[in-house]
């Protein structure tokens, strides 16, 4: 599941009316274009983790991960003894 905003879809249903009236192609509908959304969406996540494990080595990959979690902890979590 991908999550994302309705102002982040609504914008760029914008972008993809500019683009479609530039090539004097037919709008589709708000509702439609979702699912054209999600799909793009996907292909750009599944593309950009395929780029991420071939330019990095996995040992890299889980010692960076490992240090941004620790980071999150330490700087979003605040723990207080009630």
């Amino acid at each position: 599941m991908i999550l994302y905003t309705e102002k982040q879809f609504e914008e760029a249903y914008r972008l993809d009316c500019k683009e479609r009236t530039k090539k004097k192609l037919p709008w589709i509908k708000l509702e439609e274009f979702r699912g054209v959304y999600e799909e793009l969406l996907e292909v750009y996540l599944n593309k950009s983790i395929s780029d991420l494990t071939e330019k990095i080595i996995y040992p890299q990959v889980s010692e960076w991960l490992s240090k941004e979690i620790k980071k999150t902890l330490e700087l979003e979590i605040d723990f207080e003894k009630e």
